[in-house]
């Protein structure tokens, strides 16, 4: 598990790099080389017989691609956007969206704890952007749309698993995440140079492996360990912008990322449960796959 953060902190790192020294690149077309090679992964899986192509849930399928592939694609945005350190953070109010959407979708009951801690965390998330007056501007809202989304696909990922395997689950946000990229891409006709041709597929191959790790971890860690160390992604994504990019975040940002993160850690303690005779599931950061890019 600490690989995973550890290669998707590298990975939201060279996406820094690539926006910074090529901005002609698109979060569209990271995300069409992202998706294509995540395709060519799942596609080598079945040829090789180490999974089956099979759709079965088929509604919460196409809301797990949907959501997993504009929340990716809104990442690679935010990072640009805000820099590495609030990009990742934005990314990180997956747990706090997820645990909310976890009562109407699997029907849980939250305790005092986790109404107190989704609290704190949403005026963390005011904090973090220095809100007054109870307003955030349009690009801050689109930034929160990053754990939208991708608390959607955490819990959308439970519902999946109870009768997918987890590459189909994973092929969900390839196929349907390339879907939205590739047209923007095509119509912006940008063609990287072979130096930005290595970031794009570096990119790719990092998300890849942190999805690999994080999901085999997660047989030996449990959901809750796994949870907890998966928030090192922000810290560590926070330390890299500080050191290789000069980002230098305001206090506020210190203390909203305090308020966000330790909420995280109570709901990895005490995950939202599912009612008894149900498949078991815990929303936490990762979600088994939720997230991350």
């Amino acid at each position: 598990m600490l690989s995973a953060a550890v290669f998707f902190a590298l990975m939201g790192a060279i996406i820094r790099l690539l926006r910074e020294q090529a901005p002609h690149i698109s979060p569209f077309m990271i995300g069409t080389v992202r998706f294509a090679v995540g395709n060519l992964f799942v596609f080598a899986a079945f040829a090789t017989g180490r999974s089956k192509a099979r759709w079965v849930n088929w509604r919460w399928i196409l809301v797990r691609g949907v959501m997993g592939g504009i929340g990716t694609i809104s990442y690679f945005w935010a990072i640009g956007e805000f820099g590495l350190a609030r990009g990742t953070l934005f990314a990180a109010t997956s747990t706090i969206f997820a645990a909310l959407f976890a009562i109407p979708i699997l029907g849980e009951r939250l305790s005092a704890g986790h109404w107190i801690s989704i609290a704190v965390a949403v005026a963390g998330m005011g904090m973090m952007c220095e809100v007054r007056g109870f307003t955030f501007t349009a690009k801050e809202l689109l930034g929160f749309s990053v754990g939208l989304t991708w608390g959607i696909a955490v819990v959308s990922v439970t519902k999946c698993r109870e009768t997918d395997t987890s590459m189909n689950v994973f092929w969900s946000q390839c196929i349907f995440g390339l879907a939205f990229a590739v047209g923007p891409t095509v119509y912006e006709r940008v063609l990287p140079s072979g130096y930005e041709w290595f970031l794009l597929l570096l990119i790719a191959l990092l998300a890849i492996a942190g999805q690999l790790c994080m999901t085999s971890a997660y047989k030996y860690t449990g959901a809750t360990y796994g949870s907890l160390v998966s928030l090192l992604n922000p810290v560590l994504a926070t330390t890299i912008a500080i050191v290789i990019f000069a980002e230098r975040p305001s206090w506020r940002f210190w203390v909203g990322a305090a308020m966000i993160l330790l909420p995280c850690v109570y709901l990895s303690l005490y995950p939202v449960r599912r009612r008894p005779g149900a498949v078991p599931a815990e929303v936490g950061l990762t979600g088994k796959g939720g997230g991350n890019g």
